[in-house]
């Protein structure tokens, strides 16, 4: 496994192809959450809602990036873990309102500094809760 400093999901596509609206996106090594303290950005600012509300606790509190947006090339979530901070990501885990908004899949990348990027994982059919 690798730990890294920054870690960053792109090629979301939500189901149905509708806009992607997520009240939780975390990641998780083997032991929990291992991006609490992380500083979240996004190449493209959220169409509804912030990034703030991907990673606090409350599932009411949503943020909706457009289709279009989220088709987009170069669209891409990221979190920095900080200087001297490492992670080793297995997965991200999420929650959303609704089916058709819902993250259908994506791939996780990671870097040491933020500019060169390798494959970690893609994931696909998440199934809506």
């Amino acid at each position: 496994m690798t730990a890294a400093r920054y870690w960053r999901l792109i090629a979301l596509e939500a189901h149905a192809g509708a806009d992607l609206e997520l009240s939780a996106l975390h990641l998780y090594d083997g032991t929990g959450r291992v991006d609490a303290a992380a500083t979240l950005t996004c190449t493209i600012a959220p169409a509804a809602g912030t990034l703030a509300a991907l990673q606090d606790e409350d599932m009411a509190s949503t943020c909706r990036f457009a289709a279009a947006a989220v088709r987009a090339s170069g669209f891409a979530i990221t979190w920095d873990m900080g200087v001297g901070n490492t992670a080793d990501v297995l997965g991200p885990r999420l929650a959303g309102p609704s089916r058709d908004t819902f993250l259908a899949s994506c791939t996780l990348q990671y870097s040491a500094d933020g500019q060169l990027w390798e494959w970690r994982a893609d994931f696909a059919r998440y199934d809506f809760p």
